[in-house]
């Protein structure tokens, strides 16, 4: 899981292999963020 670092949205993502964090099935947040933070669990 992971945040939106603008808007707060929580979306289901995965770590790239650069360390990135990706939303599964979309490339940015409904804000127009591409900014995603990790959830803690």
């Amino acid at each position: 899981m992971a945040i939106c670092g603008s808007c707060g949205a929580a979306y289901a993502a995965k770590v790239l292999s650069d360390g990135r964090i990706q939303p599964i099935g979309i490339g940015s947040c409904d804000c127009g963020s591409e900014d995603f933070k990790p959830v803690d669990e």
